[in-house]
């Protein structure tokens, strides 16, 4: 059953529990969640990069308010920082796994302690509602999972991918996301891009419009990224708004 307030649920399950993933962001993926288990209960949900929790909860939580019997599967070696995972022992599935019982939502989850690479002959072709690639940020990493992944999302699912303005995350985006094919309808929620997965419908002049958005609001906040540190706030503002009127989001 749905909270009445999923932002104020989502808020108290992610206090204390550490990340970058902001209030919007995890509403979004709630809200992903929730829509793709109200339409097919047995749902599938990939989470590509967990470290602690947060967006693993958000996703977690709205597919148990959505009524869905499947789980979220959360994959993470979680050997490193989520961004640069290295070679090496755990060093966050403790506290990873200490936040997901403490929101209440542990019989939800499956934590697939390995690579994103590793993990993928686990998934049938076909098979995943929900994916947010949250991983390395690596270009190299980046355009492994958007290879790996892309024949495992069902038609009609939802991808996000975090931090679309980071030069790694950015340039595998252009070259393989952002351009004429199965990925529709962006938008920008924060620091989190959005896409519907729709191979099979035709691509018409209002999906060109939206393409050529997304590419101009991403490639500036590509470009912010240099120049930030030296902007005063209040350009900082209007220049996120401006952005987020480009792409569509908030």
């Amino acid at each position: 059953m749905q909270a009445a307030d999923p932002r104020v649920e989502l808020s108290q399950a992610l206090k204390g529990v550490e990340g970058w993933l902001f209030p919007d962001e995890a509403l979004e993926l709630y809200q992903a969640a929730r829509t793709a288990a109200k339409a097919k209960s047995d749902t599938t949900i990939v989470e590509i990069g967990s470290w602690k929790g947060r967006s693993t909860i958000a996703l977690a939580i709205g597919l148990r308010d959505g009524g869905g019997t499947g789980v979220v599967y959360a994959i993470d070696p979680h050997t490193a920082e989520p961004d640069r995972p290295t070679a090496g022992p755990p060093v966050t599935v403790d506290d990873f796994n200490r936040n997901i019982r403490r929101a209440g939502i542990a019989s939800k989850v499956e934590l697939l302690l390995m690579t994103s690479h590793a993990a993928r002959p686990q998934f049938r072709d076909g098979s995943v509602d929900v994916l947010f690639v949250d991983g390395s940020h690596q270009y190299e990493d980046v355009l492994q999972d958007i290879r790996d992944w892309q024949n495992s999302m069902r038609p009609g699912s939802i991808v996000a991918f975090n931090d679309p303005h980071y030069p790694g995350v950015y340039r595998a985006l252009r070259e393989q996301v952002l351009k004429r094919g199965p990925f529709r309808q962006p938008r920008l929620i924060d620091n989190t891009l959005f896409l519907d997965f729709q191979p099979t419908r035709k691509w018409g002049l209002g999906d060109e419009i939206k393409l050529s958005r997304a590419i101009a609001g991403v490639g500036l906040r590509f470009q912010a990224m240099y120049i930030r540190p030296r902007m005063p706030m209040i350009l900082v503002r209007i220049g996120r708004q401006l952005i987020y009127g480009l792409v569509g989001g908030r």
